[in-house]
């Protein structure tokens, strides 16, 4: 889309930060829930139908100030390990799975 919009150009996510005048100052490394959210800014401002992606209005006017303190307050992933008996439990289901398919239980198939 952004080829056909501006031919020639480059066309980088930074670049069309760049040219739709979107903050990227957080984007120092690629991460995807950054670019993401910067892809779809860059896409609002690229489509002009719309200016935001939430359904509701926005009270509060989006400002730098507003998005540095957005996005200092995300909460850090929670990962959960599996226990032994929920990954035996697995093994079990992919087990059964394998011989229901005659072996071709694809998530066993990369281990064989």
């Amino acid at each position: 889309m952004a080829k056909e919009l501006h031919p020639g150009k480059r066309n980088s996510l930074d670049a069309l930060c760049e040219r739709y005048a979107i903050d990227n100052s957080q984007r120092t490394l690629h991460g995807a829930l950054l670019d993401t959210e910067l892809l779809a800014e860059v896409f609002l401002a690229m489509t002009r139908g719309q200016n935001t992606l939430m359904i509701e209005p926005d009270a509060t006017p989006r400002t730098r100030q507003n998005e540095e303190a957005r996005r200092g307050e995300r909460k850090p992933l929670l990962v959960r390990r599996a226990s032994a008996d929920e990954l035996a439990c697995h093994e079990q289901i992919l087990a059964a799975i394998d011989k229901d398919t005659r072996g071709g239980c694809l998530w066993l198939a990369e281990g064989r």
